[in-house]
């Protein structure tokens, strides 16, 4: 193995491996193997273990589990299904956990696309791919692309793992069979986050339209282009049609235009990138003049993924700015321009060239810098232990047909986390909630919200005719009233540190309730009593009853 290889794998092995150290390795201790699910900071990443879960429990993702449906036993598994299969058969690899590997698979696929980024650099230039590769650091140190990870975008980081790889297989395409390449590599973009699909086709159309300006489309090129699009067309055409008709007809595009994105949790913006930002616009600048001879497909790409970052401004809101999360590799190529271009100026006055080994030094010694300042994320995240045995003995002593009303809890604001018990889910609004208790009194009645995973609409029915659920039942109103008296079970939260007061009323609203000798309790630790409804719709208390 030639010097140069060497390096070149070593320092990979570096980059990747910070990138991994500081990441998943932080967040996790340095373990590969937990007892719940750790490094989960936001209700979404549970909405993907849970259903990846619930993939592996019936070995195929035909349909939604019911726990997540109101019930409904037939909604079609309309998500976007590569990163939950990807975790399910890991899993059933190596014998961990679901909500492990599926964490570990977000990681993973995120360093593969790191390197691939690398290689399609090289194609532009190869000192210019080694001083890009620190940039990669911010997917973790800009709060707007650690979110992806953290906060549970998954499916959006996917998306973007493979559109780089459908870059990479672009720059391919007249390779013999580097079509096939390209229709995977797209038809992973539609399966794992189909919005990058979109911006996928927009890069390619970019790169197309340069080739027929500059006369470079052949007829042979043509072709290949036409059997790629062939092949993502039929790996992806039932996911597609799925979607069509439940995303796209609960979400339908609409032009407005969106800079933030609190629910999300924050956007990636270009100032974020501090100093390098500076260097990046050097690079921008430089390119045309300074690489006249290098790949132009690359810059084009890079140009346009600047662009794209910014479709916010014209409808594509969110979607923006989950493409936005892969910037540190889209703008990489801009970086090392940026770099390399500053290094030639100090070279002149050495009179030193910046061979690839001071390029190597170099950028390692740009991660490092770039790195130090990073506090890594720590933590289990949002499952506290007393709370993942709850959700396991109700997943393991309760039936499976049985429905769980939760009172008030710290952690219940990110209810997704609850259907780990794999039950139906009701969650009492807090509005509601909080004004009984102002008025002193417990109410029969409450408002509470059914937990569903309203996204695409509940689709269901043939394939080409798909009805949504969500249209056809009047309970998916949010904010409908409930008799306490018609649950089955009923989690009593008997603490909290956020609002104490809610927790004593919780427990006046337990104590109501097993003055009823069919209200029993059946499970408890130090936070949470769980009851049981043996007589569920036997009225268990007036309309309204004062409490202290």
């Amino acid at each position: 193995m030639k010097r140069e290889t060497i390096f070149e794998i070593a320092y990979l092995l570096i980059i990747v491996g910070v990138f991994l150290w500081l990441g998943l390795g932080a967040v996790w201790n340095h373990e590969i193997e937990h007892s719940k699910p750790w490094g989960y900071f936001a209700g979404d990443a549970f909405q993907h273990q849970i259903r990846a879960t619930s993939i592996q429990d019936n070995g195929n993702y035909h349909f939604e589990p019911e726990y997540m449906t109101f019930g409904y036993k037939d909604v079609r598994g309309n998500y976007p299904p590569l990163l939950n299969h990807i975790a399910v058969q890991l899993s059933n690899l190596t014998g961990l956990k679901v909500f492990d590997t599926i964490l570990f698979s977000v990681f993973f696929l995120a360093s593969l696309a790191i390197i691939a980024m690398y290689f399609i650099i090289k194609h532009f230039d190869s000192r210019v791919a080694i001083l890009a590769m620190p940039l990669s650091i911010f997917l973790l140190t800009a709060r707007g692309s650690w979110i992806g990870f953290f906060f549970g975008h998954w499916p959006a980081v996917v998306g973007n793992v493979f559109l780089v790889l459908t870059i990479w297989a672009l720059l391919r395409i007249e390779n013999k069979n580097g079509w096939i390449l390209l229709g995977i590599a797209l038809a992973g973009t539609a399966l794992g986050h189909t919005s990058e699909a979109i911006f996928a086709v927009l890069l390619i159309m970019a790169v197309v339209i340069f080739q027929f300006v500059k006369k470079q489309m052949s007829k042979e090129l043509f072709f290949k282009y036409a059997r790629a699009a062939a092949l993502f067309f039929v790996l992806s055409i039932f996911y597609i049609l799925i979607f069509k008709q439940s995303w796209m007809a609960t979400q339908p595009f609409t032009f407005i235009v969106q800079t933030e994105w609190e629910g999300g949790g924050g956007v990636l913006n270009f100032k974020d990138f501090g100093w390098t930002a500076f260097v990046m616009a050097i690079g921008m600048i430089a390119v045309p003049f300074l690489f006249r001879k290098s790949n132009p497909k690359i810059a084009i790409l890079s140009y346009s993924a600047f662009v794209l970052g910014y479709t916010n401004y014209v409808g594509f809101v969110q979607r923006a700015f989950n493409f936005r999360f892969f910037w540190p590799l889209y703008l990489a190529l801009f970086f090392g321009v940026g770099i390399l271009t500053i290094l030639t100026i100090a070279s002149s006055l050495i009179k030193k060239q910046a061979s690839k080994n001071i390029c190597y030094i170099v950028a390692i010694i740009i991660l490092a810098v770039l790195a130090r300042g990073y506090a890594p994320v720590q933590g289990p995240g949002l499952m506290q232990d007393i709370t993942w045995e709850m959700l396991q003995w109700i997943d393991s002593n309760t039936e499976k047909n049985s429905t769980v009303l939760y009172l008030y809890g710290d952690l219940y604001g990110q209810n997704t986390l609850l259907v780990n018990s794999r039950r139906q889910t009701v969650l009492v609004n807090l509005d509601d909630y909080i004004g009984k208790l102002q008025k002193g009194v417990v109410s029969r009645y409450v408002n509470a919200s059914l937990y569903w995973d309203f996204n695409g609409g509940l689709p269901h029915g043939n394939i080409f005719s798909l009805g949504l659920y969500m249209l056809e039942d009047e309970r998916f109103n949010r904010r409908i009233t409930h008799d306490l008296c018609t649950f089955d079970y009923y989690t009593v939260d008997k603490t909290s540190q956020q609002n104490p007061v809610l927790a004593e009323y919780n427990k006046a609203v337990g104590s109501l309730l097993v003055k009823n000798n069919w209200i029993k309790p059946v499970y408890g630790n130090q936070l949470t009593v769980l009851l049981k409804n043996e007589n569920p719709g036997k009225e268990c208390m007036p309309n309204e009853t004062k409490v202290a």
